[in-house]
């Protein structure tokens, strides 16, 4: 029981760090390189890979795991959203 309210502590946490740093950074309260283009993406593949790992592999969470990794490596210029 405390290990799943650990981890559920854990990533509440982390999202909320992330989201102050990225709204300061939209807001320009800060200025950080860590944006990169393809950063809104993990927002889809995080979710997908912590579903996996509680609920085990379905089509749902494999899709989107796939659409988040497609949009990261176009985002970065590894691929182009043309091929779709």
């Amino acid at each position: 029981m405390m290990h799943k309210y650990f981890w559920k502590l854990f990533w509440s946490m982390v999202i909320f760090i992330v989201t102050i740093l990225l709204g300061g950074f939209i807001f320009g309260l800060w200025d950080f390189f860590v944006v990169s283009n393809g950063l809104w993406t993990l927002f889809i593949i995080m979710p997908c890979l912590l579903s996996m790992y509680q609920f085990g592999l379905n089509i749902w969470n494999f899709f989107g795991f796939a659409l988040g990794l497609f949009c990261l490596a176009a985002s970065v210029g590894i691929l182009s959203y043309e091929l779709v």
